[in-house]
C-alpha cells in the first residue's frame, strides 16, 4: 500500500480526528490521581527545561516523586509542558490527546504494512477499535500515564522500521529500530516486551525471511536486552539523593494495600491468580463497564485453582490460542494479535515480580492492541470475510481497488458489528473521560464499585478532609461522611496506616482526645516503625498534660526521625514538666544544633523550661528574645506577666504590665 497517496492521508487524518474528538473533553480537566506526585510535587520537573539534565539521574529518596520508575523521556516531556504552560494541567492534557492521536496513525501504518496483503479495512477497523476503547481513558485522561502512550508510540515506530528492514533488507533501518526501542524503554521500562514481539513480525512476514536478516536481528536484540538490563540495574541500585530524606522517618504503607497478591509465594497459586486477572482483563475489554481507577486490596481477592473462574480463564485462553494456531496460515492476525496480547500483559501478571497494583486499566493498554487485532480477525472468521480477496481483483484490469468505505458497504453485516462496537466504546470513553475531571469527581464516582477497597475509602476521606479545610462551612455536612470512610478503611485492613494516622490526628486536632488517642495507641502497636504515629501520640499526650505518657512515644519517634524539630520541642517540654531539667536542656541544645533556623521555637522551649525550673528571670530573658525573633510583643508580655503572677512576683508582674501598656499593648 502506498502511504503517501491521497487516500492514505485522508485515512490518517480521519483516525487522528476520531482519536482527538473522543478524548478532547479531557483537555479542560485538572491534575488527577498520581499527576500531583509525578508532576506537581516533583521539584526537578517543575524546573522545566532547565531541570532536564537532572531527569536522566535516577533519584532514590523516600519522597513519593522519587519512587517513580526510571522513565526520563516521559519526565522530560512533563518538564517541557510545565515550562511552556507555567504549570497549567490543560496544556499537558492537550499534549496527551495529541500524542495519542499520533499513536493511532502509527498503529494504522504498522498494521497496514504488516498485513500488506490485506485490504486496508482490516488495519482501519483494528485501529478504530483500539483508539476509541474506554480502557484507554485512564492513559489519556491521567497525564502521568503518558509513559504508556510514549511506550507504545515508540514501540510501534520501532516495529515500522523493523518491517522496513525486513522488506528492504537494508541494515540502516535497524538504526531506527534500535533508536525507537530505546526511546520506548526509557519512556516505560515494560516496553522490553517489544523484544519478544519482533519475532512475531518475522512469523507474519516469513516471505522476507533470510539468514542475514535473522542474524542481524538476533544480534541487535541481544545487544538491546543487555542495554535494557544495565539501565534496569542502574535504576535499581542508584543511591542518588537518598540522603535528602534520611532522618525524616518517612513510612511506607504495606504495599499489600495496592497489590492483593503481594504475599502469594506458591508458584502454582501465582499462575491461578494470573489466570483470574487475565479473565477480568478480557471481560473489561469486551464489556468495559464498570471501570474503576484503582484495583487495590481487596477488590480482587487472592484465589486458587479451586475457583472455577480460574479454570474458565485457562480454557478460554488455551481455546483462543488453539484457534489462532488452527487458522494460522489463512488468518495469521488471530494468533499474532493474541500472542501480542499475552507477551505485553505477561509483565503485569505478578508471576515474575509483584507490582504496586493488583491490576489497572493502563496495564492492558499495549496488550489491548493485540486483542483488537484478534477480535477483528475472529469476527472476520465468523462472518467469512476474506481480507485478501481484493488483491486478486486488483490484478484484473477490469477491476479497481475498493476504498475502505466501499469495502464496508460490501461487507455490511461484519462491518456493522465492528463499527457498533466502536461507536459504543467511543460513547463510553467520552462519558468515562468526565469522571477523570479531578480527584474528587473520580473517587466519588467509582467508590460504589470499590466497597472492599481499603485505600479507596482512605482516598475519599482524605479528599473530604481537604474540602473541609478549604471550605469550613461544609464541615457539618462532610465530617460524618469523612469519619465513616476512615473507619471503613480501617475495618477492611489493619495495614491501613494512613487511615489510622489521619483519623487519630483529626480527632485530636478537634479536641476529641478520648477518641483520637486510642486510635493512635493502636497505630503505634500495628506500625512500630512509624515515627509519625509515635510523634502525634506523644504530642497529644503533651497537649492534655500527660507528660509521663508522652515521653516514651516522643523518644521513640526521635529515634526513628531525628530530623523532626517539633519532636525535640515537645520532648524537652515533657522532660521539663517531669522535673528532668538536665534532659530538657540537653534536648533543646541538640534541637538548636540540628535546626538553627528554628531558634524561635527553641527559645520558647527554654523560656518554658526555666519557668518550670523556678528561674523566673532566666525564663523572662528567653521570652524577650522571642520578640526579636518575630513573635508578637503583646503575646510575649502577656506570657511574662502571667508567669510573674504564678510565681507570686506581683510587683514584677505589675511592672511588666505597666511597661507593656506604655508601649501601647492592651494587657488584661
Amino acid at each position: 500500500m502506498n502511504f503517501k497517496n491521497n487516500k492514505s492521508i485522508k485515512t490518517y487524518l480521519l483516525l487522528f480526528f476520531i482519536s482527538f474528538i473522543v478524548f478532547a473533553n479531557t483537555i479542560s480537566h485538572d491534575y488527577a490521581w498520581d499527576d500531583k506526585i509525578v508532576i506537581q510535587e516533583n521539584p526537578r520537573v517543575k524546573k522545566g527545561i532547565s531541570g532536564i539534565p537532572a531527569l536522566f539521574t535516577k533519584y532514590s529518596s523516600q519522597f513519593q516523586y522519587d519512587q517513580y520508575s526510571y522513565r526520563p523521556i516521559t519526565l522530560i516531556s512533563f518538564a517541557i509542558d510545565y515550562d511552556l504552560s507555567h504549570g497549567s494541567p490543560h496544556f499537558s492534557h492537550f499534549m496527551n490527546v495529541f500524542y495519542y492521536s499520533i499513536l493511532s496513525v502509527l498503529i494504522f501504518i504498522f498494521l497496514s504494512s504488516l498485513f500488506s496483503k490485506y485490504h486496508p479495512i482490516f488495519a482501519f477497523l483494528a485501529t478504530l477499535l483500539f483508539i476509541v476503547h474506554p480502557l484507554h481513558v485512564e492513559v489519556v485522561a491521567n497525564i502521568k500515564s503518558r509513559d504508556e502512550i510514549f511506550g507504545l508510540l515508540f514501540s510501534i515506530a520501532s516495529l515500522i522500521y523493523f518491517l522496513n528492514f525486513l522488506k528492504k533488507n537494508n541494515p540502516l533501518y535497524l538504526i531506527g529500530t534500535v533508536a525507537f526501542y530505546l526511546l520506548a524503554y526509557l519512556s516505560k521500562e515494560n516496553s522490553i516486551t517489544l523484544l519478544a514481539i519482533f519475532p512475531l513480525v518475522f512469523l507474519v512476514e516469513k516471505s522476507y525471511f533470510s539468514k542475514k536478516s535473522t542474524l542481524l536481528y538476533a544480534g541487535s536484540a541481544a545487544v538491546l536486552f543487555v542495554i535494557s538490563y544495565l539501565i534496569f540495574k542502574y535504576a535499581e541500585s542508584s543511591t542518588a539523593g537518598a540522603q535528602t530524606s534520611e532522618g525524616l522517618g518517612i513510612y511506607k504503607e504495606n504495599p499489600i494495600l495496592g497489590n492483593s497478591f503481594l504475599y502469594v509465594g506458591n508458584f502454582w497459586q501465582k499462575i491461578a491468580n494470573a489466570f483470574h486477572i487475565l479473565l477480568l482483563y478480557l471481560k473489561n475489554f469486551i464489556i468495559p463497564y464498570p471501570l474503576i481507577y484503582f484495583y487495590g486490596y481487596n477488590v480482587v481477592p487472592v484465589t486458587n485453582w479451586s475457583n472455577p473462574v480460574v479454570w474458565l480463564s485457562a480454557l478460554l485462553h488455551i481455546g483462543i490460542l488453539v484457534l489462532g494456531i488452527r487458522y494460522w496460515k489463512k488468518r495469521p492476525e488471530i494468533l499474532f494479535g493474541f500472542l501480542f496480547y499475552l507477551i505485553s500483559i505477561s509483565v503485569y501478571t505478578h508471576i515474575v515480580r509483584p507490582l504496586a497494583d493488583t491490576m489497572a486499566d493502563r496495564f492492558l493498554f499495549t496488550a489491548s492492541l493485540g486483542l483488537c487485532i484478534s477480535l477483528v480477525g475472529i469476527l472476520g472468521l465468523i462472518f467469512k470475510i476474506n481480507f485478501t480477496w481484493f488483491e486478486k481483483k486488483e490484478k484484473s484490469k477490469s477491476s479497481t481497488p475498493l476504498t475502505i468505505f466501499e469495502y464496508i458497504k460490501m461487507n455490511l453485516p461484519y462491518s456493522s458489528i465492528v463499527i457498533l462496537f466502536a461507536v459504543v466504546f467511543g460513547l463510553l470513553s467520552i462519558t468515562r473521560n468526565n469522571v477523570w475531571k479531578d480527584d474528587l469527581t473520580l473517587v466519588t464516582h467509582d467508590l460504589p464499585y470499590m466497597e472492599n477497597c481499603s485505600r479507596a475509602h482512605f482516598y475519599y476521606a482524605s479528599l473530604l478532609k481537604k474540602e473541609m479545610t478549604e471550605k469550613p462551612s461544609k464541615k457539618a455536612k462532610l465530617e460524618p461522611i469523612m469519619l465513616k470512610e476512615y473507619h471503613r478503611s480501617i475495618a477492611i485492613s489493619d495495614s491501613a496506616y494512613l487511615s489510622y494516622l489521619d483519623l487519630g490526628t483529626y480527632y485530636c486536632s478537634q479536641g476529641r482526645y478520648d477518641e483520637g488517642i486510642p486510635i493512635l495507641e493502636k497505630g503505634t502497636k500495628l506500625f512500630p516503625k512509624a515515627s509519625e504515629m509515635s510523634y502525634f501520640l506523644g504530642q497529644s499526650y503533651v497537649l492534655i498534660g500527660k507528660f509521663k505518657e508522652a515521653v516514651p512515644h516522643l523518644e521513640k519517634s526521635l529515634q526513628l526521625a531525628y530530623r523532626n524539630a517539633h519532636n525535640y520541642y515537645f520532648l524537652a517540654v515533657s522532660y521539663s514538666k517531669m522535673n528532668q531539667f538536665d534532659k530538657a536542656l540537653e534536648t533543646v541544645s541538640k534541637g538548636m544544633k540540628e535546626f538553627p533556623n528554628q531558634e524561635l521555637m527553641f527559645c520558647d522551649a527554654m523560656a518554658n523550661i526555666y519557668f518550670d525550673k523556678g528561674e523566673l528571670d532566666k525564663s523572662i530573658e528567653y521570652s524577650f528574645k522571642l520578640i526579636d525573633l518575630g513573635k508578637p510583643p503583646q503575646e510575649v508580655y502577656s506570657k511574662i506577666i502571667s508567669r510573674c503572677y504564678q510565681k507570686g512576683e506581683k510587683e514584677k508582674g505589675d511592672r511588666y504590665k505597666a511597661e507593656a501598656r506604655q508601649r501601647g499593648f492592651i494587657i488584661q
